[in-house]
């Protein structure tokens, strides 16, 4: 079961999203397939990752549309206490923020820090993602383990405020 694991996991990895999108489709599908054979979609790594979170880190949001129809776990945690909202976060794709919120996942979870889902955004991260995000019920205002919420981060950036 670590094998196929691993390998999914590479497979991800050596097909970034920067190759031409024809073939970034079609790496989805050869993942997909492989997927359809695995028993257990919640397996995990080392680090207590799924192949949720890693579809999410490597950004394949037709993978994680997949994982997610097939009732992959949203609420499980890494070994950081990460859950898949997190690394999604982190990322700041809009559309599988969307899809782990429209699937239920937690919205003010926190990793082992105490920070939630918003406190893992950066300046890069678009408007549209935080207005996502706080329109599922994401609290700016959850301090994490430093005492710092997402409001104190962004308070320099009157335009991330305003959201």
């Amino acid at each position: 079961m670590k094998n196929a694991l691993e390998n999914l996991i590479l497979l991800m990895q050596r097909s970034e999203k920067r190759m031409p999108s024809q073939e970034y489709v079609f790496e989805d599908e050869k993942i997909i397939a492989l997927l359809d054979d695995l028993e257990d979609i919640n397996t995990t790594d080392s680090y207590g990752r799924t192949l949720l979170m890693y579809s999410i880190i490597y950004e394949r949001e037709k993978v994680v549309e997949y994982l997610l129809k097939r009732n992959a776990n949203i609420e499980w945690e890494e070994k950081r206490h990460f859950r898949a909202l997190h690394f999604a976060a982190q990322s700041g794709n809009h559309e599988i923020i969307s899809l782990l919120l429209n699937a239920g996942a937690e919205p003010n979870a926190k990793n082992i820090f105490g920070n939630n889902a918003i406190m893992l955004c950066d300046l890069a991260t678009k408007k549209s993602v935080m207005e996502l995000l706080i329109s599922h019920g994401v609290n700016p205002y959850q301090k994490n383990n430093f005492d710092v919420s997402a409001y104190d981060v962004f308070a320099a950036y009157p335009e991330i405020l305003a959201i």
